[in-house]
């Protein structure tokens, strides 16, 4: 009988340890009101917000209206980008509670969402880049002089991407150019600041998105990134229900 339960407490204690690592990390956020990028999947909508509070059972984030952003019902899906320490961080969760603001209280408008089982993390990135799958209909192009380059963008963030370019795009570490992404009826034409490179493989940067807040994006832009993340969302959601 001890073997048998010394098994069940050796499987159980990575679940454990991963579960007391997120709620530090999300407390960490918390006390440090890390911005965040809210994206829900079945509605669409892209918000902005802040993290004030990490509770045992539940992450509260504070909803800031540089974009207006809908009322999101219980049991909505929804994707969680952040920054801190350096790296960027993404987790799945449900909306338990859309709660409105009050201003006889004064107290700002809120999101409760159920604690997330786990949180993917990156190095070196300000906000979580959402892969591009292979059927993903996004095209772009850097903007060389006349020319448009087609390119492949390997993922997509609200403050840079990754991309292939063919080898008529030469430009080094430092440099930068423009970048078209369009994607069903949204287009953009952005800075790129090239920030890594190896070989046709670039990294870059989006300056013009940045402000002292967080990141600002133009509208296009996060239409394109918001339909990007659900994609991506939709493709996780599978694969947390096989």
């Amino acid at each position: 009988m001890g073997f048998f339960s010394r098994g069940k407490d050796a499987e159980r204690a990575p679940e454990e340890d991963s579960s007391n690592a997120t709620r530090q990390l999300l407390g960490k956020a918390s006390l440090h009101k890390a911005p965040a990028i809210v994206a829900c999947c079945n509605q669409g909508s892209t918000c902005q917000a802040h993290f004030v509070a990490a509770m045992p059972d539940a992450v509260v984030l504070e909803l800031v209206h540089d974009v207006e952003c809908p009322f999101l019902p219980p049991a909505t899906l929804c994707s969680v980008s952040f920054g801190l320490d350096s790296r960027a961080h993404v987790f799945l969760a449900q909306i338990l509670e859309h709660a409105p603001a009050d201003k006889a209280r004064r107290t700002p408008e809120r999101l409760r969402l159920q604690m997330p089982e786990q949180i993917a993390s990156a190095e070196g990135r300000l906000m979580f880049r959402a892969p591009i799958p292979p059927d993903c209909p996004l095209e772009a192009a850097a903007l060389v002089g006349a020319a448009a380059l087609p390119v492949r963008a390997i993922n997509v963030s609200l403050s840079g991407a990754f991309i292939e370019a063919p080898p008529a795009l030469d430009v080094p570490v430092g440099g930068a150019f423009k970048l078209r992404l369009k994607l069903g009826d949204e287009a953009i034409d952005l800075d790129a600041e090239v920030r890594r490179r190896q070989g046709n493989a670039y990294g870059v940067f989006f300056p013009e998105t940045m402000h002292r807040a967080g990141p600002e994006a133009p509208d296009a832009l996060r239409a394109i990134y918001r339909d990007l993340e659900a994609r991506w969302l939709r493709a996780r959601r599978g694969s947390f229900e096989e």
